[in-house]
């Protein structure tokens, strides 16, 4: 956060240099543990039930991933906190459901999905955010950044120590 603030990191790089290492990480557990498994017994799966699948789920689907995938761009172009992209993003997905839903599906509508989310770690998350975003207002963070930026001289190293 302290990087992002103080325009050091990007999008773009961070991703370039990121995404490679990831699917490295990814594919080093899992062969750690498919070597853990060797022959054991398969898992038996039981045959999926005959259900109806949602009308637009991939719409949905889509619309989420392309909403959190928003917030940056639409942090960029405002100089808005990531919470307001998240927020708008959130209110066009609800507003997507609930057309698309309408009174055929009510527990597939909003108000019934938000009764089955886990309150207490929304709201955890919710204050980790207000948190950092009223240290981010009263100049905490970039403090706090230029005085790890003297007391390590390294990029590198400094990133290792955040």
């Amino acid at each position: 956060t302290m990087l992002w603030i103080g325009g050091q990191v990007t999008v773009g790089p961070l991703v370039a240099n990121v995404l490679l290492p990831s699917i490295m990480c990814t594919a080093v557990a899992v062969a750690i543990e498919s070597a853990k498994l060797g022959d054991s017994a398969p898992i038996s799966v039981p045959p999926p039930e005959k259900s109806i699948k949602p009308r637009g789920q991939n719409l949905i689907f889509g619309v989420g991933v392309g909403g959190l995938l928003f917030v940056p761009i639409f942090k960029s172009v405002t100089h808005l906190p990531p919470v307001a992209g998240m927020l708008l993003s959130l209110g066009a997905l609800w507003s997507i459901t609930d057309r698309l839903h309408g009174e055929d599906a009510p527990k597939l509508k909003m108000p019934e999905s938000l009764k089955r989310i886990d309150t207490a770690g929304c709201l955890f998350f919710m204050g980790i955010l207000m948190a950092v975003s009223a240290m981010q207002e009263a100049g905490v963070l970039k403090s706090l950044s230029e005085f790890l930026a003297t007391l390590v001289s390294s990029d590198a190293l400094l990133a290792t120590v955040i």
